[in-house]
């Protein structure tokens, strides 16, 4: 392995950019991105999907980025990190993967590899992949250039395990380009690798670690159905069986999201393309997809067997005129619990009164600013700010909850209270402060030889500059000066049904778009800011896009 061959990482999402941050620690790295909001967000030292913190994207010094296509000719090898969605028919949506091997193929030299780490099903990057790199390069595959199959195996969120401690499965198109393959990976994963005879079962390999989880999480949620309609604890029955050594640990749940919910349909699809019907997987399958309307119907028969008296949805100011579907499904939420509200007024055996309580930002809770300036304080800086001049409302994690349990006994069904904020506060002065109380001084233009700078990073996608607590300007006073109501528009149930049932179907093919179609129909004043920026989404929809792993 030469260590001055050039790697560009094709796509900077959760995959793709802790892989080339590991790389940049150690060789010349390009990131590449089509998505010049992307491109300017990290050379700004900021990563919105939290994968790699600011201090993490400093370490890496031998990384810079790029969204312009011309300058992936300086790489030697081309690791693509490129989404496999599926599509309305659960069958794999392989555009990412052609689309990224377009560019590739395109930029391809004598004496290159191309590295792909997506899920796929066994033989596509040798029957999808590798064809396309011929047509747009003109060389010869295993004679000119070359490739590999290394999977992901990043688990978003997850802090503990990292990339560099997941052992990493490697593979190549010949013993010696493997060996290549398998010495790269070895310079950034401390955890180790393992070498798989061929590409296809590197791939295989992949496919069925979620397909196997999968498939036992489906096992225990139907053993949760069978054991609910005999009356017995499913808890308490897999404690009794994990006695035993050899019983898995696994229990029932959702399953969702880009990969373990997408992924058996891969294996699936390839098994039935060699004539082979899967009966174990798709039934898997089925079953987990159901979970979530069986969770939510259970959820509300117990309600209505306990007589629950209260119902408590804490909801936000993100709720108000919302910008992004994370502002619009807390409308939504609400708007649900006004529906089961009126439709309680018509069943006299319905006790449980629905409440929400809107409001704003807590100090010092995971979601707050404060402990991310705290730890930017201990790091030397710099404070990130998205924009100067962004406010918000606060109060403290005591005052949220006495407030919260008061507007909740004072509900009588239906209601929406708004806690009192006080007056919202300027995101910058609250970060000055917090330096100035740490015993530092900002620097600034007028400090220059202060201790901490501030730096503006840019609004988020969807981010509003001002938060609002009311929809309209009619809030009632109650009993409790800090507690107000506001007045609501609702959808009755039989109305809001149909458009849930909907968004649920929109939400099982991933259909973001759909989602977003149905969320701006039902939630008023829904008005998205930006385009959609779910990754797959926009891999599926627009040519496809390359950013999105």
């Amino acid at each position: 392995m030469t260590p001055n061959k050039i790697i560009a990482i094709i796509g900077l999402g959760y995959v793709g950019l802790p892989l080339a941050v590991e790389f940049g620690k150690q060789r010349a790295t390009l990131g590449f991105d089509i998505n010049q909001s992307r491109i300017s967000e990290l050379q700004n030292g900021q990563d919105h999907t939290l994968e790699c913190s600011p201090e993490e994207l400093h370490s890496a010094t031998y990384l810079r980025y790029s969204a312009n296509a011309a300058d992936l000719q300086a790489a030697q090898i081309y690791i693509v990190t490129v989404p496999t969605p599926v599509d309305q028919a659960n069958r794999p949506d392989m555009a990412p993967l052609i689309k990224a091997s377009e560019t590739v193929g395109k930029v391809l030299k004598a004496g290159d590899i191309v590295i792909y780490e997506s899920t796929v099903y066994p033989g596509a990057t040798e029957e999808v992949c590798v064809p396309v790199l011929k047509k747009f390069s003109g060389l010869k595959f295993n004679e000119d250039f070359f490739c590999g199959y290394s999977p992901e195996r990043i688990n978003p969120g997850d802090k503990e395990h990292r990339l560099p401690t997941i052992k990493k499965v490697t593979s190549g198109s010949t013993p010696a380009i493997a060996e290549e393959v398998d010495q790269l990976y070895k310079e950034i994963i401390t955890a180790g690798t393992h070498k798989a005879s061929s590409i296809k079962v590197a791939e295989a390999a992949k496919v069925i670690e979620n397909t196997q989880r999968d498939v036992n999480i489906a096992l225990m949620n139907e053993l949760s159905l069978i054991f609910q309609k005999l009356g017995i604890d499913t808890l308490e029955v897999l404690q009794a069986a994990g006695t035993k050594w050899n019983f898995l640990p696994f229990r029932p749940g959702l399953v969702g999201g880009h990969c373990i919910g997408v992924d058996p349909y891969y294996l699936t699809h390839k098994a039935q393309e060699v004539g082979y019907h899967p009966e174990v997987i798709l039934a898997g399958r089925r079953i987990n997809d159901s979970m979530a309307s069986h969770v939510a119907d259970e959820t509300i028969k117990l309600m209505l067997r306990k007589n629950l008296a209260n119902f408590v949805l804490v909801s936000t100011d993100k709720a108000v005129r919302p910008t992004n579907i994370m502002g619009a499904t807390k409308r939504l939420a609400e708007m649900v619990l006004q529906a089961l509200a009126l439709a309680s007024t018509q069943r006299p055996i319905q006790h449980t009164t629905f409440t929400m309580v809107r409001f704003g930002n807590v100090l010092g809770s995971s979601g707050s600013v404060v402990p991310l300036f705290r730890e930017q304080i201990k790091n030397g800086g710099p404070i990130t700010l998205t924009h100067p001049d962004i406010t918000r409302y606060f109060m403290t994690i005591p005052e949220a909850a006495q407030l919260v349990i008061q507007a909740g006994a004072m509900g009588t069904g239906g209601d929406v209270f708004v806690l009192d904020m006080g007056q919202p506060v300027r995101i910058a002065d609250l970060a000055q402060r917090m330096i100035e109380l740490s015993g530092l001084s900002v620097r600034n233009e007028a400090n220059p030889e202060g201790d901490i700078a501030l730096q503006v990073t840019g609004l988020r996608p969807g981010e509003k500059l001002y938060e609002e607590l009311l929809i309209g300007d009619n809030p009632q006073p109650t009993q409790h000066q800090r507690i107000m109501k506001a007045h609501e528009d609702l959808l009755p149930w039989d109305a809001l049904q149909p458009q849930l049932d909907a968004l649920q179907a929109c939400v099982l093919r991933n259909d973001v778009p759909g989602m977003r179609a149905l969320l701006q129909s039902l939630v008023p004043g829904y008005t998205p800011a930006d385009a959609v920026v779910d990754w797959v989404s926009l891999a599926r929809a627009n040519g496809p896009r390359l950013e999105t792993l």
